[in-house]
């Protein structure tokens, strides 16, 4: 069984990938990007990289993957903190960048409430985001890891790694911004 780790963006995948990277266990991060999910790039080709993936991008395939070839661990952080620090680090308003996966992220939610117009509140937008987001990848999740909090130990039992011996790594520090390797060296 493959493992796919997911969650919203600023929730700990980078952690979670470090501390299976460092358990001896075959995992990408980030292999699985937005190109892979819009049909720009060979999803295929990111997928037989590595047996295991660790990835917020993937959030939009979780509901049509299959659960006998996959299990799906979803790292949950609470609202309000991923919502600030998207805004924070410029991800609210959406960027180019990231505005075609918040499309398509928005579109598997059905919600009357609109995230995309450019007179809504960079805070509030994000947290509908994050619940649309979630709203997408939990009914289809497998296990579920509460951040911060879950220890090595917690992530690989979620992963249905039992007795695995788990890497001496620091809680998940969750406040850091990309490239900081704060989190988790």
């Amino acid at each position: 069984m493959r493992i796919l780790v997911t969650g919203t963006g600023r929730c700990g995948t980078t952690w979670a990938w470090k501390v299976l990277r460092d358990s001896g266990l075959d995992v990408s991060h980030q292999a699985i990007r937005h190109e892979h999910v819009l049909g720009r790039a060979s999803l295929d080709e990111a997928l037989d990289a590595s047996q295991h993936h660790v990835s917020f991008e993937a959030a939009p395939l979780v509901p049509s993957i299959d659960h006998d070839e996959w299990r799906v661990v979803t790292l949950l952080r609470r609202m309000g903190p991923v919502a600030e620090s998207w805004v924070r680090i410029g991800g609210f308003p959406c960027t180019d960048e990231f505005s075609e996966m918040r499309d398509s992220i928005t579109a598997n939610v059905s919600s009357p409430l609109d995230i995309t117009s450019p007179d809504a509140d960079p805070l509030t937008a994000a947290k509908l985001f994050w619940f649309r987001w979630n709203g997408m990848i939990l009914p289809n999740s497998d296990a579920v890891c509460g951040m911060p909090g879950t220890t090595p130990s917690d992530l690989l039992a979620a992963c249905g790694f039992l007795g695995r011996a788990a890497p001496a790594a620091p809680p998940c520090d969750l406040n850091h911004d990309p490239g900081d390797e704060r989190a988790y060296a």
